[in-house]
């Protein structure tokens, strides 16, 4: 129930407070004395507009009155009793800035404030009814309160429908028969194709592929486990194929090495050969010297040539080794049976076996690299 209207500046209103009682209230006037202004004021007051304003009759500032002084602003306020609370809608207008303020109080509590469509929103949310209801069912504008009588009876329904928005319903229960008549056709044709499927056999079907699942499931439950140990040992292989690289390079350094003394030696003879064109008699005992460690020279280089071809070997079988481990490297990732993975085992033991020959070789080689490099550096068994 309304309770009050408070106006200031308002259409035709300087300043007026009407208070309302249960019951019917009159409102009497001459014309043009502000009647329908309260009314108006109500309906701003409480939706933030009124039907003038809605349909562009009049502008926002036509509400703020201009005689006989032109005023910057207007206030409405309206009060009413809803569910045993108080409630107070506070709004007001400024020339060329709009609706500048808004607040909801209930109780004297504030509510919402300054926003004017959210206090329009708990309002129409407090009185379950918007501003097009309103102003269509409850409030009636000046001179529109024989529309009802004036218009043909089909338009004066289709008006109320519009009114109560009724017209909705029509149109979701033509929608939902629509609808149901999509279902029950396709509800027709689900049961025509249930009909036809064989039901024995979709069970015995799904009996099978429970079965099947089951072993599938036990399967990989079991490759989970085998690739977890396939993983391990992929990454000791990685380990191992680190150490072949490394020792790999560590024989092109010594395959350097031995080239660096052929070439020594090859200068040893070369400077031989110029002391022999000296006075071969007074050097003749030092020459036979000479020749005796020239030919323990070219033994050791025949030796050292006997072992390059070894290491050579030796470099041929690492690199097979090598392609092995690629190969076992992309069986693994093939997951191959427990079999493969013995097999790896024992050719693992076998590469293993030949790094270690070939690190004692290694050790040896460096070990007659190092008496060669003694022997260069001691004097010359000739010229001393």
């Amino acid at each position: 129930m309304i309770t009050k209207v408070r106006v200031k500046d308002f259409k035709s209103h300087k300043e007026s407070c009407l208070e309302f009682s249960r019951g019917c209230n009159l409102l009497l006037g001459i014309s043009g004395s502000g009647k329908s202004s309260v009314l108006d004021a109500i309906c701003f007051g409480l939706f933030g507009t009124t039907p003038s304003l809605a349909q562009r009759k009049i502008k926002l500032d036509d509400l703020i009155r201009n005689k006989p002084q032109e005023q910057r602003k207007a206030e409405i306020e309206v009060e009413f009793e809803y569910k045993g609370a108080k409630y107070s809608v506070r709004r007001i207008i400024e020339k060329g800035k709009g609706t500048t303020y808004s607040e909801i109080r209930k109780d004297g509590k504030l509510i919402e404030a300054p926003s004017t469509q959210k206090v329009s929103e708990i309002v129409e949310d407090l009185l379950k009814i918007d501003f097009d209801l309103f102003s269509k069912a409850i409030y009636t504008e000046q001179d529109r309160i024989d529309l009802f009588l004036t218009i043909p009876k089909a338009q004066r329904m289709k008006k109320i429908d519009e009114m109560l928005k009724i017209e909705r319903f029509e149109e979701i229960r033509k929608v939902a028969s629509s609808f149901s008549r999509r279902f029950e056709e396709k509800l027709r044709q689900r049961l025509q194709d249930i009909s036809r499927i064989d039901i024995e056999g979709l069970k015995d079907r799904e009996n099978l592929l429970k079965r099947e699942i089951t072993n599938i499931e036990k399967s990989l439950d079991e490759n989970e486990v085998k690739i977890g140990e396939l993983e391990k040992i992929l990454k000791t292989r990685e380990e191992r194929f680190a150490e072949l690289k490394k020792l790999k390079t560590e024989i092109d350094k010594l395959k350097i090495d031995l080239e660096r003394v052929v070439s020594k030696m090859d200068l040893m003879k070369k400077e031989m050969e110029r002391i022999e064109e000296g006075n071969l008699e007074e050097e003749r005992e030092k020459l036979k010297k000479v020749e005796e460690e020239l030919e323990k020279e070219v033994k050791r280089k025949k030796e050292w040539q006997e072992e390059i071809l070894k290491l050579r070997l030796k470099k041929k079988d690492l690199e097979g080794k090598v392609r092995e481990l690629e190969e076992i490297e992309e069986m693994l990732k093939k997951r191959e049976k427990v079999k493969e993975l013995e097999q790896i085992e024992r050719e693992e033991m076998e590469v293993r076996e030949r790094l270690v020959k070939i690190g004692l070789k290694r050790e040896e080689l460096h070990g007659i690299i190092e008496s060669l490099e003694r022997h260069e550096e001691a004097s010359c068994p000739v010229c001393g």
